[in-house]
């Protein structure tokens, strides 16, 4: 969990770089914390990103939806979340076979009702390659946590 300090700090950051860049939309800035508690830009992106995938399942109003209405000129919706808590794991190319075997996604899905998963069509499996995400909506941070552990442990990872 972010510090009060990292959080105003960030937000000061963002605010900057769209008053430089007059951006209109979304943007995600995307941060790396620092051993020594600064922070680091990692990735600038004006457009839906994987950082906000998770509002599709936890928001009123999702990312893209946000999008749309930001460049339409249409009123903004309800960014707010209608969840307690939300977890979200990318889903690399190491959970598929070499042979192109995917995880056993209706045992997971069966396990975890709240869970929702987010293929992205991609055939070819490279190394550390984004195939999807996983999104998980639970009660509290903790819960999230815990299936996250188990959901991990349950996909295999090829070398």
């Amino acid at each position: 969990m972010a510090s009060l300090l990292l959080v105003v700090l960030g937000a000061s950051v963002l605010t900057g770089v769209t008053n430089v860049t007059g951006v209109l939309g979304i943007l995600c800035v995307e941060f790396f914390e620092m051993e020594d508690g600064n922070l680091l830009v990692n990735e600038l992106a004006p457009r839906p990103h994987n950082s906000g995938h998770f509002t599709i399942e936890a928001c009123h109003v999702s990312q893209y939806q946000q999008q749309v209405n930001a460049l339409t000129g249409m009123p903004l919706g309800n960014a707010e979340m209608h969840v307690k808590a939300v977890g979200l794991m990318n889903l690399l190319s190491n959970r598929w076979s070499k042979k192109g075997d995917s995880p056993n996604w209706q045992e997971l899905l069966s396990r975890y009702p709240r869970l929702s998963v987010h293929l992205y069509g991609k055939k070819e499996l490279r190394p550390n390659r984004k195939m999807g995400h996983i999104t998980l909506t639970k009660k509290d941070t903790a819960m999230v946590e815990s299936a996250f552990d188990e959901i991990n442990a349950m996909l295999t990872t090829y070398d």
